[in-house]
């Protein structure tokens, strides 16, 4: 081969070489794009979550003297109209207390939204207020406590993030015996609920009755192979296991006792539900 051939398979290879060796470059460049994209939406997607600003419900909290607890809270984008349900303790008791609230959304924290307080009960407390933005990220309740006697001024902040609240669009103010049944509805879910929970304790305990009395059973069948020392442990363990049933069995009877009592109560609460309708009507 001579010399001039030589160069020219040369410069094919660097050709080759060149244009795989490009093909390679945009092949990794677009790999490397792709795994940064989805890297960063999965992030996004993460931090969706963590960033969550919400205070949790049913979590009570102490406004100095005076106990809180926000129970439920709802949103309805038709009418942008907000509610949430209080209980509120020692309120009434403390002449020496003025509690107050403000509303504020998160993209305008200077502004404070106009709110109305309902009192339904003793205890049961309503706010409803309209949120002027329509496209709204979090809102924060605080709760301010001042007292009468030495100033002294208590703040305490419940966070509500517009991901996490429950969506109603047909929810609107209603007066106090439309509250009132609301609320009766209400708790009538947290009774079914506790029964629920009783009835799995039922039966996780039913279970360990049934475990027992199976290992009774087979110590006793083991005693026939025994020796008199042997028997003796034997025994030993089984009155321990049957002292474990008896105990259980107690408790099980104690838990179907109050769910009767759950049951009763349920009946009236749906008796007051219906004379609360009648009312209305």
């Amino acid at each position: 081969m001579d010399r001039e051939s030589l160069q020219l398979k040369v410069d094919d290879l660097k050709y080759k070489f060149q244009k795989n060796g490009a093909i390679t470059y945009y092949l990794i460049s677009g790999v490397i794009v792709i795994i940064l994209i989805f890297f960063l939406s999965s992030n996004a997607l993460f931090n969706r979550e963590a960033n969550l600003i919400s205070s949790d419900l049913n979590k009570p909290f102490l406004v100095d003297s005076i106990n809180v607890d926000v129970t439920n809270r709802e949103y309805n984008p038709e009418n942008h109209l907000i509610q949430f349900n209080l209980k509120i303790d020692n309120l009434d008791i403390n002449t020496d207390s003025n509690l107050s609230i403000e509303l504020r959304e998160k993209n305008n924290p200077n502004e404070i939204i106009p709110t109305k307080l309902v009192k339904v009960s003793d205890q049961d407390y309503i706010i409803y207020a309209t949120l002027p933005e329509k496209k709204w990220s979090a809102v924060s309740l605080t709760f301010i406590n001042k007292n009468n006697k030495t100033n002294e001024i208590k703040k305490v902040k419940f966070y509500s993030d517009s991901r996490d609240i429950s969506i109603d669009n047909n929810l609107k103010e209603q007066n106090k015996e439309g509250l009132t049944i609301e609320l009766v509805n209400e708790e009538i879910e947290k009774v079914k609920k506790e029964i629920k929970d009783n009835d799995i304790k039922i039966e996780n305990k039913n279970k360990e009755i049934d475990n027992a009395n199976s290992k009774i059973t087979s110590l006793e069948k083991d005693k026939e192979y025994q020796t008199e020392t042997e028997i003796a442990t034997t025994d030993s363990t089984i009155t321990s296991l049957k002292g474990q049933v008896d105990s259980l069995n107690k408790d099980v009877e104690k838990i179907k006792k109050d769910n009767k009592e759950l049951n009763d109560k349920i009946d009236k609460l749906n008796k007051k539900k219906e004379d609360l309708e009648k009312m209305v009507k």
